[in-house]
C-alpha cells in the first residue's frame, strides 16, 4: 500500500474517533427542562335568552337549483324534446314528457339479430339431423316458433353434454343471451 494510501485512512480514522467521543459527551450532559408559569385567564359568562327576530335579505342574480338531475338514456335511439323545454329555472310536472326516444333503429337492428339467429339455426339444422337425429324435431318447431315482432321463446332443452357443446361452439347459446340482454321484443 502506498503511503498517501496509508495517511488517508488514519485521518479517516481519527476523524471517526473524534466523532464518536464528542456524541459521548453529549449523551452524559444533563437535560435541562424549562417550566413554564401556568397562566389561567378569567373568564366571565352570561346566561343567554334565546328571542326571535326577523331578518329580511335582498339579493339580486341569477338562481341556480340546489339539487340537479343527470337525464341518462339506457336505450339506443334518436333522442327529440318533449313538450317541456328544459332550460334553467323551468318546471315540470310528475308525467310530464320530457324526451322522446326514436327507437325505430334499435328496433330494426334487433329484428335483424333475431333474422340471423335464425339464419344461425338454420345452418346447424342439417348437422343436427344428422348427429342428433331425435332433437331434429324440437329444433325445426323452434325455428318456427320464432316471429321477429315478438319475444324471442325459449330455447329447447338439451338432453345431453354433447348436444350442449355443439350449440355453444356455433355460438346459438351466445347469440340468444345476446338478444335476450338487448331486449325481449
Amino acid at each position: 500500500m502506498k503511503l498517501r494510501h496509508i495517511f488517508i485512512i488514519a485521518f479517516f480514522l481519527l476523524v471517526n474517533i473524534l466523532i464518536i467521543i464528542e456524541l459521548k459527551k453529549g449523551f452524559n450532559k444533563p437535560i435541562e427542562v424549562k417550566i413554564d408559569k401556568v397562566f389561567l385567564p378569567n373568564l366571565s359568562a352570561n346566561q343567554v335568552q334565546n328571542i326571535e327576530k326577523q331578518f329580511k335579505a335582498m339579493g339580486y342574480g341569477n338562481i341556480s337549483s340546489f339539487n340537479t338531475v343527470n337525464l341518462i338514456s339506457e336505450v339506443q335511439g334518436k333522442l327529440s324534446q318533449g313538450k317541456v323545454d328544459l332550460k334553467a329555472g323551468v318546471a315540470f310536472k310528475k308525467g310530464d314528457l320530457l324526451y322522446k326516444i326514436y327507437d325505430v333503429e334499435a328496433r330494426y337492428a334487433l329484428r335483424a339479430r333475431k333474422s340471423g339467429f335464425i339464419n344461425l339455426i338454420a345452418n346447424i339444422l342439417p348437422d343436427i339431423k344428422s348427429d342428433y337425429s331425435n332433437e331434429f324435431n324440437k329444433w325445426s318447431i323452434y325455428i318456427e316458433s320464432i316471429k321477429l315482432h315478438k319475444n324471442l321463446p325459449e330455447l329447447p332443452a338439451w338432453t345431453s353434454a354433447k348436444e350442449k357443446v355443439f350449440l355453444a361452439s356455433k355460438q346459438v347459446l351466445s347469440e340468444y343471451f345476446t338478444i335476450k340482454v338487448k331486449k325481449n321484443n
